[in-house]
């Protein structure tokens, strides 16, 4: 996946361990700024909550 040039900003919201994950991707392997992700899980997987 290509991202495109300038400043970019992620909104996430899944899974508990999904959001996770995909913000450690945003970040690590994409390089975007910590400040302009925003990853939020809203529900566990197998939850009876």
């Amino acid at each position: 996946m290509e991202m495109p040039e300038g400043k970019l900003y992620a909104w996430v919201a899944t899974e508990s361990a999904l959001s996770r994950k995909l913000r450690r991707v945003l970040l690590d392997e994409f390089g975007l700024e910590e400040d302009f992700v925003k990853a939020a899980g809203y529900w566990k997987l197998d939850s009876t909550e």
